[in-house]
């Protein structure tokens, strides 16, 4: 058993669960022996919040707890199968079905067959048989059979060899199209074939076997100039037992052929001594042997950690990788049931700053308003426009669109579909925003000032190969300042030459946008438009327009009866119905 000492409860808690996550990542269908009580609590909490990050996934774990108080169901608050669903089991995703406590109701026989079939079912999924328990019962008594079962870097190295047997067993026959993992599975396979693998293989099946048949052993022991016992050290492990030979045979090379025959005959402690001298006598046989092993077996463990670390190492380094491609995968096969399509962009080079999407759409939203129709819009860079300035109705999808823009591009960069049609794009340097933020992150400034602050420190980092997106900056202030501010960083954009958006309701600006686009970076208009203005219907539909800035308002003024004529009208109806 190997013993982490930490600082406090919390920091074991952690730990704890980090071997838990480990063991679920390296083996979905794990079995795990659970405990109740207070200790184990911490720990429950540390799984659940591994699993609301989506870092690990309980779906095809078997839980097993062996305890259960006599006469209580299953649903009352004092019961231990109350307190798993509580701290664990109703905030993951296992399969209650596949969590087993043990009955507390019921006839008590029955319960315990019931367990004790349970217990042979796991482990025989385990893989644990009962060949190892054939060790003398003296053995286990003193702790021999514990030393035989080798200490952790003996685990370490069989762990080594299942990790490399199960991405052979997903990766040998799957039907990969893709090149990286075409070369994951050439690596696993290479590492399954080499020399070193093999050999450790074959020897770790050789000391299983032995370990569980284990009849004899040999010691080495070296002597001082007075015959007394220096030091002690394992030899061998046998499964057939010693014979008793003599020291002539021996001498006449009678037995040169066979190893297992003493030059000796046996002492029969059976005959020869009283029960208690065979008990004080097995006693410290067995307490020597156990020294013995312990410290021969030990002897290897850095040698064996080494080996493990180097050989995992390559596997650990990926686990961050597979955790991404398995939630990738995840993500865009929820987008197919929602029915939602995606695609493979043309990949341009990032010197050509090209920004081609058609009819691309939020992957969020599509996921949130399930079974409603989703808009989707085009967008494009080209010699009139990198950068856009999106105006229109409230409510009418400006900051949906804009998040969409930057969804595609991350997505991209991703090496993953991206939500549109079609699509051709570069790869960006950056991706910057401007986004709003909650007013506690504005302590010790105005909220004008925390916006100008915080993109102050991005304007200066920006390239002509970097995406910027802005949603209703400078929005904190008076039109006439925020207009004025916002002038001066589109001008600047523009020298700079990236790509972007920058949704507003400073309506001003789109009139300026010739008058703004003083460099490379072309500056030109986007507008949210209405469906129909009579019932306030948005269409969500952005089209590359030049909106008059007056428009929508005079139709909503309209809509309303905000009309001079209209207000006086009114007015008069209203005194004349009065009279």
């Amino acid at each position: 058993m190997k013993v982490i000492v930490v600082k406090d409860y919390t920091e074991m808690c952690k730990r704890a669960s980090r071997i838990f996550a480990a063991q679920v990542t390296l083996k979905p269908d794990s079995v795990l022996g659970l405990a109740t009580g207070s200790t184990p609590v911490g720990m429950y909490k540390e799984l659940v919040q591994m699993f609301d990050e989506g870092r690990i996934d309980f779906s095809q774990v078997k839980t097993v707890n062996l305890d259960e108080y006599a006469g209580l169901p299953g649903d009352n608050d004092q019961s231990y199968r109350y307190f798993m669903n509580q701290n664990l089991f109703d905030h993951i995703n296992i399969d209650k079905a596949n969590t087993y406590v043990a009955q507390g109701m019921g006839d008590p026989e029955a319960n315990a067959a019931a367990l004790e079939a349970k217990e042979k079912g796991y482990i025989r999924h385990i893989g644990i048989t009962n060949h190892r328990l054939g060790v003398a019962e003296e053995a286990a008594a003193s702790g021999l059979y514990d030393t035989l079962q080798f200490p952790f870097c003996y685990l370490a190295t069989e762990k080594d060899l299942e990790l490399v047997e199960l991405f052979h067993a997903r990766l040998a026959d799957a039907p990969i199209r893709s090149a990286g993992f075409a070369a994951l599975r050439d690596e696993v396979e290479a590492r399954r074939q080499s020399a070193d693998y093999r050999a450790l293989t074959a020897q770790l099946e050789k000391t299983q076997y032995q370990i569980g048949h284990v009849k004899s052993i040999a010691l080495g022991v070296n002597l001082d100039g007075t015959l007394r016992v220096t030091e002690v050290g394992l030899l061998a492990l046998n499964t057939e037992k010693y014979r008793q030979g003599s020291v002539l045979d021996k001498l006449l090379g009678r037995d040169k052929s066979d190893p297992m025959v003493c030059i000796s005959g046996f002492a029969n402690l059976a005959k020869t001594a009283r029960e208690e001298e065979k008990h004080a006598l097995d006693q410290a046989v067995c307490r020597a042997l156990d020294t013995a092993f312990a410290r021969t077996i030990r002897s290897w463990e850095p040698v064996i950690n080494q080996y493990y670390h180097d050989e995992t190492r390559f596997f650990v380094e990926l686990m961050d990788d597979l955790r991404f491609l398995s939630a990738a995968v995840h993500f865009l096969l929820e987008l197919r049931a929602h029915g939602c399509r995606f695609c493979r962009p043309v990949i341009r080079p990032v010197q050509d700053r090209a920004l081609h999407l058609h009819n691309v759409y939020n992957p969020m939203l599509a996921l949130k308003v399930s079974g409603e129709p989703i808009v989707a819009n085009d967008f494009d860079y080209d010699e009139n426009g990198r950068f856009y300035l999106v105006t229109g109705p409230n409510h009418g999808g400006k900051s949906i669109f804009c998040y969409s823009i930057g969804m595609a591009q991350a997505l991209f960069q991703l090496g993953l579909p991206v939500p549109a049609e079609r699509a051709e794009m570069s790869p960006v340097t950056g991706i910057y925003t401007h986004f709003p933020t909650s007013d506690e992150d504005n302590y010790g400034k105005g909220r004008l000032e925390s916006e100008c602050a915080r993109i102050s420190a991005i304007l200066p980092r920006l390239r002509d190969t970097d995406l910027f997106l802005m949603d209703e900056s400078f929005s904190s202030t008076s039109l006439l300042e925020g207009s004025y501010i916002a002038g001066e960083v589109l001008s600047a954009i523009s020298e700079i030459g990236c790509g972007g958006v920058y949704v507003t309701h400073i309506h001003e600006l789109t009139q300026r946008v010739r008058e703004l686009s003083v460099g490379p970076g072309k500056l030109d208009n986007l507008v949210a438009q209405m469906q129909s203005v009579s019932d306030g219907t948005r269409s969500y539909r952005v089209l590359r327009t030049t909106p008059d800035g007056l428009s929508y308002a005079r139709d909503i003024a309209r809509k309303y009866g905000l009309s001079r004529e209209e207000i006086l009208q009114k007015h008069a109806q209203q005194l004349r119905g009065g009279l």
